[in-house]
């Protein structure tokens, strides 16, 4: 619907997210920067929390490619029921 009545190439509304679709407003942008300073010191685990919509998973995304593949990186996307499964 939206590709053809705003003439768009491709649906930037996919359930998946896309980090080319990424609009970096404010807080978008403090929170991507929070995330690449605590990798950069070594933070340790860095956890993202927000409401479903928001951006966290592109965010991510767009972190994650970002870093590139001579970076070791875990993401888990969903709960985990206890530690120890972790």
């Amino acid at each position: 619907m939206h590709e053809e009545y705003y003439h768009f190439s491709e649906n930037p509304f996919d359930l998946q997210p896309d980090p080319r679709f990424l609009y970096l407003g404010r807080s978008h942008s403090e929170v991507l920067s929070a995330m690449k300073s605590g990798i950069k010191e070594k933070k340790g685990i860095i956890v993202i929390a927000g409401e479903a919509g928001i951006g966290k998973t592109t965010l991510i995304n767009a972190l994650l490619e970002d870093l590139g593949e001579e970076m070791k990186t875990a993401y888990i996307s969903s709960p985990i029921p206890d530690f120890k499964s972790l």
